[in-house]
């Protein structure tokens, strides 16, 4: 099954422990993203720390963070 993942997907995803979160994480599903999504994360980064209540090191060592900053591109065809 394929789903298109916006930053509003990534974001909560990174906020809270969630099914989205388990979604994204998965391999059973192909995912696919705008190009502009990375921009996106880097933009927001203070508030989703904020929201997230992470570090800057927690966020980029969470499964979540770590696979959309350092993975994204291979694992999502954008």
């Amino acid at each position: 099954m394929k789903f298109v993942l916006d930053s509003n997907i990534i974001f909560s995803a990174l906020i809270k422990k969630s099914t989205t979160r388990n979604i994204i994480l998965s391999d059973v599903f192909e995912l696919h993203a705008p190009e502009y999504i990375f921009s996106e994360i880097t933009k927001h980064k203070e508030l989703l720390l904020k929201k997230s209540k992470m570090n800057e090191e927690e966020l980029e060592q969470d499964k979540v963070g770590a696979y959309t900053t350092k993975e994204l591109t291979k694992t999502i065809n954008i």
